[in-house]
């Protein structure tokens, strides 16, 4: 039988570091799968109008636009959710890894598929 293992992790390394650390000493993990459900802010834009001539009757303007968010900081520090599908046998030394390796909210369940 088989079982689905889940943790939260805080960012997408700790995550890896952790599935990592699961394929190298447990046997019997048959997938291993890193999600994420935070926001990413990198589809928003500034748009500003910039005077750029000022004529007696005319007045021309440009269109100036820029990313709302240049940094990866947001990407970086989404939550990141592991679940491991291992077999009955495996399911508390994954379980005791998540733990150890920061992982938070762990649970395991019966993986039905």
């Amino acid at each position: 039988m088989l079982k689905s293992v889940k943790a939260e992790f805080d960012g997408f390394d700790s995550a890896e570091a952790a599935s990592r650390k699961i394929r190298k000493n447990v046997n019997g993990i048959r997938k291993i799968k890193i999600t994420s459900h935070g926001k990413n802010s990198g589809n928003d834009y500034y748009f500003r109008l910039i005077p750029t001539a000022v004529v007696t009757q005319n007045y021309i303007t440009d269109t100036v636009i820029s990313p709302a968010d240049t940094s990866d900081e947001a990407k970086i520090m989404q939550t990141a959710f592991l679940t491991v599908i291992c077999t009955e046998e495996s399911a508390l030394s994954v379980h005791n890894i998540l733990v150890s390796s920061g992982g938070m909210s762990v649970s395991s369940e019966t993986f039905i598929p």
